[in-house]
């Protein structure tokens, strides 16, 4: 009616019902807005903004609590058949918050797109399948120091290459390192996934060597980069501003980190800067040293302040990446709580983390699952 939320006695009996399943993730997104139409809205409750807001609640809890195959579902937007398929958009989409939604398959895809889908498509249909979603995710939580390690763990004859066979173990034992790896239920057979030819050739029979698997890595890097990167640059530009940085900075965040930022998000509209593709690349080369970048930052934290200077004298000694002072200061502006111009530990390792694994290694726990597991113990114990 003209705009204006009317909600009946039946649909406010379904909300209070509905309120029993916030525990476990179930329609709390929409509670949460309804409750907040009601209180701040009630005669001029905007609809549409209101659908984009739960919306946005629900994507975020499917980004940040589901199963691979829930993510999967919910973000690819091509069936072929009873298959269902994503586009680079839509693999961006389930990583990312702050990307539009595109549901009808262009028949031209951007340069961006095309470089990603020839990096990891097997056979040539332009699109992602399920286990080439898991491959794609996979690659990108691979840091220089997990990737050296992991190589030398799986080349068991010490010949300096992997076999297929070698490499599908490493991405294995990698993904159930990661809590969203360690959701999947789909079995290996199932995953119909084949390695690219980038990898072990056409007939997927050759070995791949440290420095080829390493490149790959760094490839698929960036084109998924330049794919955001062109997705935020809506004008065309080549840059992007201050917010815009800061929201891909929390956009793989947990929930609770992103509200608790969320204002001063906001703030950072004031900032003229503006940040280049180049920047932009280079702030996350230093993420994928990020094991040792967080190892230095713990140990700064025990003697000295963690300020601007510490932190990109980090970056240039151990990842060798030169980050200019105004992108560095986006962390602080987001961060520092009291202005005192140093950074809690905890929470600058937390944010680092979420970009270097993509929201990937975030908990995908509720708490219930630990509160009962802690129950059981101390039961146990009080028992002997």
């Amino acid at each position: 009616h003209g705009g204006v939320l009317w909600v009946s006695p039946k649909m406010w009996r379904r909300i209070r019902f509905h309120r029993l399943g916030v525990m476990c993730g179930v329609g709390s997104a929409a509670v949460a807005v309804a409750i907040g139409c009601a209180n701040k809205w009630t005669t001029h409750c905007d609809t549409t903004r209101i659908s984009d807001e739960i919306t946005t609640q629900y994507e975020n809890r499917i980004r940040g609590l589901s199963s691979p195959e829930k993510i999967f579902r919910t973000f690819a937007t091509v069936w072929e058949g009873q298959s269902q398929f994503m586009t680079p958009q839509d693999f961006l989409r389930s990583l990312e918050s702050h990307i539009p939604k595109n549901s009808s398959r262009r028949n031209e895809m951007s340069n961006a797109e095309s470089q990603l889908v020839q990096l990891i498509d097997t056979n040539s249909d332009g699109l992602i399948s399920f286990g080439e979603y898991l491959f794609l995710c996979t690659m990108l939580c691979l840091t220089e120091t997990n990737l050296e390690l992991s190589f030398k763990t799986f080349d068991r004859e010490l010949k300096g290459a992997l076999n297929r066979e070698e490499f599908e173990a490493l991405l294995h034992a990698t993904r159930m390192q990661l809590p969203w790896g360690q959701l999947i239920r789909t079995p290996e057979s199932q995953r119909s996934f084949h390695a690219p030819p980038l990898l072990f050739g056409n007939e997927g029979k050759e070995t791949v060597t440290f420095d080829g698997l390493k490149n790959c890595v760094t490839k698929l890097h960036n084109a998924v980069l330049r794919l955001q990167f062109e997705n935020v640059d809506q004008s065309g530009s080549g840059t992007i501003s201050m917010r815009e940085f800061g929201d891909v900075i929390l956009s793989s965040a947990s929930p609770t980190l992103k509200r608790k930022f969320e204002k001063r998000l906001r703030q950072l509209d004031q900032r003229t800067e503006r940040i280049s593709f180049e920047q932009f690349t280079a702030f996350h080369q230093m993420l994928r040293a990020y094991d040792a970048i967080k190892q230095s930052v713990l140990l700064l934290s025990q003697t000295d302040c963690i300020d601007q200077p510490a932190i990109q004298h980090a970056s240039r000694a151990i990842a060798g990446i030169q980050l200019e002072p105004y992108v560095v200061s986006v962390l602080f502006e987001l961060l520092d709580d009291d202005g005192n111009g140093c950074l809690s530990p905890d929470e600058l390792v937390s944010i680092l983390e979420s970009r270097a694994f993509w929201g990937l290694k975030n908990s995908r726990s509720l708490g219930m699952s630990e509160l009962f597991e802690c129950s059981r113990q101390c039961y146990n114990r009080t028992r002997k």
